[in-house]
């Protein structure tokens, strides 16, 4: 309930622009004002909440062990492969954050340090599968 409340304040912030700012972020991150800096800032900090509650979920016994994983490993690509993205993870998973599990945040963390294509690639790319945990 309090993630749901969250996300809800984040969503409201982010407004109608979304997609524009988004794509900004990936064709030029220098040139992001203040306010769009805040509406990626709210983008990538509701999909991070959003595995969280995933993870929760499993945690709890509502889902299998495997959906949460599944779920990064499938989506952080998407939303952690660019430059900007990358740069706010950095810092937002610096090692003071207590609020994201330390299992979930090694499965993102991974995925972030070993798969390096561009979202853009992952957009505009053929199909691909993501490497597993063990770069396989």
């Amino acid at each position: 309930e309090e993630s749901r409340r969250f996300v809800e304040f984040e969503t409201m912030v982010v407004g109608e622009n979304a997609a524009e700012v988004w794509a900004k972020s990936l064709e030029e991150p220098e040139n992001l004002t203040l306010a769009e800096v805040r509406i990626m800032e709210s983008l990538l900090w509701s999909f991070v909440e959003q595995l969280r509650g995933t993870y929760r979920l499993a945690q709890l016994g509502l889902i299998e062990e495997e959906d949460w994983r599944n779920r990064v490993e499938n989506e952080v690509t998407f939303y952690l492969s660019d430059p900007y993205s990358r740069a706010w993870w950095n810092n937002y998973a610096g090692p003071d954050k207590k609020n994201i599990p330390p299992e979930l945040l090694a499965v993102i963390q991974h995925v972030v340090d070993n798969d390096t294509i561009s979202v853009t690639d992952y957009i505009l790319g053929p199909y691909r599968s993501l490497q597993d945990e063990d770069g396989e």
